[in-house]
């Protein structure tokens, strides 16, 4: 199935007095088929056309839609037809667009895309200005949400940069507390009241078997201890204790 000469012949007379003859109506009834042809051949098609031949030829495809109640929706003939109009700007006025959303039953007529704001417009002028409204609300929306991906970014690599402080502090935290001597240690690890014992685990490790920390010292320890469930920092408790033990 085919779009032919024919087909173009006959619309063009329909559209140009806007009625249907029978032999017209039973010709066309069967070949509803070129209501839902590609865009690329209908616009292969009129390209040849008068300005004249091709408002007739958008004006009997529309009406015939109507009639005949022929399936078409997005890509209904009558839309890759227009753009050829819209093309060679012959409906600056938007008449003819007017024209056709009066008189079809279609709701993508003329225009194709939004079908939705189409539906929902009186008249050509009240789509574009809905169009505008719409394009204006998605751009807004796509600005919007970009501007939460960046925030989220920004905020990840916020979160990343003080996690990275965060660890540069605590090594060299470290490395200070590596200097110092058992009992230096122990008395640091006291003298300590913003961080949790088990922020010392490896320190208080390394306090267990040096010989040389003071029992007083790993029994002072021992008091900063909470009750915690935790089994590691239950062994490194119990490994203290048994230290203070020996």
């Amino acid at each position: 199935m085919k779009l032919e000469q024919k087909h173009i012949e006959t619309l063009i007379i329909i559209g140009n007095v806007l009625e249907m003859s029978d032999n017209q109506k039973k010709f066309l009834s069967q070949s509803d088929f070129i209501n839902r042809l590609t865009s690329n051949t209908w616009l292969s098609s009129v390209t040849h056309l008068s300005n004249n031949q091709i408002i007739d030829l958008f004006k009997g495809i529309v009406f015939s839609e109507k009639i005949l109640n022929w399936l078409g929706g997005s890509v209904a003939g009558g839309i890759w037809i227009y753009k050829e109009i819209q093309k060679r700007k012959l409906d600056k006025e938007l008449t003819l667009a007017n024209w056709a959303i009066k008189n079809t039953n279609n709701g993508y007529i003329p225009f194709g895309t939004n079908g939705l704001i189409r539906q929902k417009s009186k008249n050509a002028t009240e789509f574009y200005i809905n169009s505008a409204e719409h394009s204006y609300e998605v751009n807004l929306e796509k600005i919007s949400k970009d501007k939460r991906l960046l925030e989220k970014k920004i905020l990840g690599q916020k979160n990343k940069i003080s996690k990275l402080q965060y660890d540069i502090l605590n090594l060299k935290i470290r490395l200070q507390l590596a200097e110092l001597t058992g009992n230096e240690l122990a008395e640091e690890i006291l003298k300590d009241n913003s961080n949790k014992i088990y922020f010392y685990y490896n320190e208080i490790l390394k306090l267990i078997i040096d010989n040389s920390v003071s029992k007083s010292n790993l029994k002072a320890i021992l008091n900063k201890f909470e009750e915690n469930k935790n089994k590691k920092n239950n062994l490194l408790k119990n490994k203290l204790i048994e230290a203070i033990n020996k």
